[in-house]
C-alpha cells in the first residue's frame, strides 16, 4: 500500500508590525487608539502552547474597519510563560493586519506609532522569514 503524504501551506499574506516599548499592554492600546483614531478594544487572551508542553497566555485587542474589510489585532510578544514570537525577543507588541496593506500604508502605520512618545521602536517584520510564523494564524 502506498502512502499518501497531506502538505498544507498557509497563506501569510498579511502585515506585521513589531512594537518595542515599555508601555503596559492597555496604555499602548489608549495611546495608538488616539493617535490613529482606532478603537481596539480588549479581546480574550490568546493561548499558545510552547513547546515544552505549557501554556503561555498573551493579551489581544482587536479593532475592524467594516468598509475595508480589514481587521487589526495588538498582541503582546511577552506572556505568561514565553513569547509569541520568540526570534523577535526585542519586541514587545505585534500588530497584525489580517490582508497585506500597500507598501506606503504600511510605511505610513510605521510612521505614525514610531510618532508616540513611549514607544521606542517600530518596525515591519516580514512574516514569511519568521520560523514561529504559525503563531499569527490564530485571525
Amino acid at each position: 500500500m502506498s502512502k499518501k503524504i497531506l502538505r498544507i501551506e498557509y497563506d501569510f499574506d498579511f502585515s506585521v508590525i513589531g512594537i518595542s516599548s515599555q508601555l503596559k499592554d492597555y496604555r499602548l492600546c489608549w495611546f495608538i487608539n488616539h493617535a490613529l483614531e482606532l478603537e481596539f478594544s480588549r479581546q480574550d487572551d490568546l493561548e499558545l502552547l510552547l513547546e515544552n508542553g505549557s501554556a503561555s497566555y498573551f493579551s489581544c485587542y482587536h479593532h475592524t474597519f467594516e468598509n475595508l474589510e480589514t481587521e487589526f489585532y495588538l498582541v503582546s510578544n511577552k506572556g505568561t510563560a514565553g513569547l509569541f514570537i520568540p526570534e523577535n525577543k526585542e519586541t514587545d507588541f505585534i500588530l497584525v493586519a489580517n490582508q497585506r496593506l500597500s507598501h506606503a500604508e504600511e510605511k505610513k502605520l510605521v510612521q505614525l506609532i514610531n510618532r508616540l512618545s513611549d514607544v521606542q521602536a517600530a518596525y515591519l517584520i516580514d512574516a514569511e522569514s519568521l520560523k514561529s510564523k504559525e503563531n499569527l494564524l490564530f485571525m
